[in-house]
């Protein structure tokens, strides 16, 4: 499964939030990962033992990019993809996503005003809301 975002905006885009296993009594592990335009950010692996649930999902900066790689310069056009799949041999399981993409232009009338576009999705069955800033 998998979220695909393309940047209306150039700037600074910053990815933020998590996922978790909503069937870990499945025992299932899925893999995770995020790329710019097909090139790697981070990854990582979600285990069914991993403590993580939609009130503590598995952060992104955990992955192997650390929380410098969800900082980085889009273009109008670039694609960002979340992408999650089973381990080879396993079946997949459902998995919850809360992912925030927020874009910060040059063009900012006042500095900190974030602007551009707040992106969050969910996988499976789960579907969480967030405000627009």
């Amino acid at each position: 499964a998998g979220v695909t975002w393309t940047s209306p905006l150039t700037g600074t885009a910053t990815l933020s939030g998590g996922l978790w296993e909503t069937s870990k009594s499945l025992g299932r592990t899925e893999n995770w990962r995020i790329s710019l335009n097909d090139a790697l950010l981070t990854d990582g692996i979600l285990r069914p033992t991993d403590p993580f649930d939609s009130s503590n999902p598995l952060s992104f900066d955990s992955g192997s990019g650390g929380p410098n790689a969800l900082t980085f310069d889009v273009e109008v056009g670039d694609v960002i993809n979340l992408e999650i799949f089973r381990t080879i041999g396993e079946p997949a399981t459902f998995v919850g996503v809360d992912l925030t993409i927020a874009v910060e232009t040059e063009d900012v009338p006042e500095p900190g005003t974030i602007l551009g576009t707040i992106a969050t999705v969910g996988l499976g069955a789960f579907l969480r809301r967030k405000r627009q800033r």
